[in-house]
């Protein structure tokens, strides 16, 4: 991952499904944690396999990130009601 300074400006596309789902113009952050965390605030309610693509305008990079988001371990333990109708 390249390198963020807390002045950078990320711009955060996320598609899922050739579906562009969220477009974000992010600023004063300085990792790529920090960076995923503010996406995952901004996008609630989606779930699944996305792709993350960061630009940063600043630096004159991009960088392409897959990411499962809305599971976790815990969710997939816990017993789900099916129904057929």
């Amino acid at each position: 991952m390249k390198h963020i300074n807390s002045s950078d400006v990320i711009i955060a596309s996320l598609t899922q499904y050739g579906r562009n789902v969220a477009n974000l113009r992010i600023s004063g952050l300085s990792d790529l944690g920090q960076v995923i965390e503010h996406i995952k605030k901004a996008i609630h309610g989606i779930i699944g396999m996305t792709s993350l693509r960061l630009r940063n305008g600043s630096q004159g990079w991009v960088e392409e990130l897959h990411l499962m988001f809305g599971t976790s371990p815990a969710d997939s333990r816990r017993p789900q009601q099916l129904s057929l109708f």
